[in-house]
């Protein structure tokens, strides 16, 4: 190791990215100037990512992904933006206090045995490679090796196929473009394992600031670290340069911040009201971004909340949609100029012009959805409730029943159309996950990879454990559930 490479590298990383967190935190008073504590950690930490993201686009279709350009402009960028943002006003913030009432008291040590465990679990995961470098297939074939292309190609738009009938390099690639940010700094790339870590915290961050919306933080949190220590997560999922997690903390952090704005605005200030659905445009456009499953959720969602807000629809629309084509439209925009399609599988071609379906004939031909076999016993029997049981643990049954539960408190008990609509949003993200071509990936009768491509439905299921924990009418059960999701974690 070069050791004044590896300082300078430092010294380029910090210059790129420290200049965000005070640019973010400013725009995210100007945004959301009402959301305080966790609320507002949760917004600055969504637009420091945004900023990162679009600058490294906007650098890197420009042949400009180089370590000291890439910072420069990074750095010119965030203080722009922190130029438009607020400072802080008003009263200095009272820090954490230890409540006095014994439930309180419970709940509080188990949020921090949660994110205790969750930490353990996600740092285990990187320092069992750390001097191997990443051993998963997937960062191998193509997460952590297209962003290694990028940084050596120093651009982002033209990614080259080193395969066939492999549709990675016509994916979204917001996960990629940070670790290729990680890649322009020290050498080795140590900066890429930590990544998950982060996004971990992120995702419980978005948890809680759901459950303290509508009853207690303390079991929605819980509920999130129950669902990161499935092993299908904590093992499987959690590997340097892998987008699961990061997908799973987008999509929280935008439901998080619909549920802080609240749908219709009902009294709250036009201005107020379209800087918040801004935020959650931001994080929908990020999981968009992420991955390509997600797709279909972030569009239910996003017409969704159009649908509720009555009056101010097309406000709502332009809230949402403008942040979310900054944050996730690139990837889509350049396969449709590119290949002629926003997504590898899409066909609307008539008479042969329109959007074409790019061709995978090798991977057709074991490319089978989980309904191709939700008739056939013997898969189900082989095959389907083995796999749960080595992905969700002997326990797989009540993760089930959690998942179906949170939907339907949404929608039946709750009494909210903001929530029904999120018990809606996870009814579509399972049924996409059904018809998803490569869900029972595998030899016909035999899917081998169903197990391991259970984490399409990831996403839809910390939604549901977060609903469920977080319901109103579950409140008095509020210390009840964080010790049990607790002990699940655990």
């Amino acid at each position: 190791m070069d050791v004044a490479d590896y300082l300078l590298g430092c010294l380029a990383l910090g210059l790129g990215l420290l200049p965000w967190v005070v640019a973010a935190r400013r725009l995210a008073r100007r945004l959301a100037p009402e959301w305080r504590g966790a609320e507002h950690a949760l917004a600055a930490s969504i637009l420091g990512i945004a900023g990162v993201v679009v600058v490294t686009e906007l650098v890197g279709i420009c042949d400009g992904l180089r370590r000291w350009p890439w910072a420069i402009v990074s750095a010119v960028v965030a203080l722009g933006v922190a130029g438009l943002g607020r400072a802080a006003t008003g009263p200095r913030e009272r820090g954490l206090s230890v409540p006095t009432d014994r439930g309180a008291q419970v709940m509080l040590g188990c949020v921090a045995l949660c994110v205790v465990a969750t930490s353990a679990a996600l740092l285990g995961r990187d320092a069992a490679v750390i001097r191997t470098g990443p051993l998963d297939a997937d960062s191998l074939h193509y997460h952590l090796a297209l962003a290694a292309q990028m940084v050596q190609a120093h651009n982002i738009d033209h990614l080259h196929q080193t395969a066939s009938s492999d549709g990675s390099v016509h994916y979204p690639l917001d996960t990629e473009l940070l670790s290729a940010v990680a890649m322009l700094g020290p050498h080795p790339d140590l900066g890429v394992f930590g990544l998950n870590l982060l996004f971990g915290w992120l995702a419980l961050l978005a948890c809680w600031v759901i459950g303290a919306r509508w009853s207690r933080g303390a079991p929605t949190l819980a509920a999130g670290a129950a669902v990161l220590a499935l092993p299908i997560v904590s093992r499987a999922s959690s590997g340097p340069g892998l987008n699961d997690i990061p997908s799973m903390a987008f999509l929280l952090s935008a439901i998080a911040a619909l549920s802080l704005a609240g749908i219709p605005r009902d009294g709250k200030s036009r201005p107020a009201w379209i800087g918040e659905l801004a935020v959650a445009g931001a994080a929908l456009g990020l999981a968009a971004g992420t991955k390509l499953p997600l797709l279909p959720i972030v569009v239910v969602v996003a017409l969704g909340v159009v649908v509720l807000a009555r009056g101010d629809r097309r406000v709502a629309l332009s809230a949402l949609a403008v942040p979310a084509l900054l944050t996730g439209g690139f990837w889509y925009i350049r396969d449709w100029i590119e290949v002629g399609s926003p997504t590898p599988e899409l066909n609307l071609t008539i008479a042969g012009h329109g959007l074409h379906v790019v061709p995978y004939p090798e991977l057709d031909a074991v490319a089978f959805p989980v309904t191709h076999y939700l008739g056939d016993m013997a898969v189900i029997r082989h095959w389907f409730v083995p796999g749960l049981h080595a992905v969700w643990t002997a326990m797989w049954p009540l993760v089930a029943l959690v998942v179906v539960a949170g939907v339907i408190a949404a929608v039946a008990a709750d009494r909210s159309r903001l929530r029904a609509l999120f018990g809606v949003v996870c009814a579509v993200g399972f049924v996409s996950y059904l018809v998803t071509p490569v869900g029972a990936q595998g030899p016909r009768g035999t899917p081998i990879l169903f197990a391991s491509n259970t984490r399409y439905l990831l996403a839809t299921m910390l939604l549901a454990f977060a609903l469920l924990a977080s319901s109103p009418r579950l409140t008095r059960f509020a210390t009840w559930l964080t010790v049990g999701f607790t002990a699940l974690t655990l």
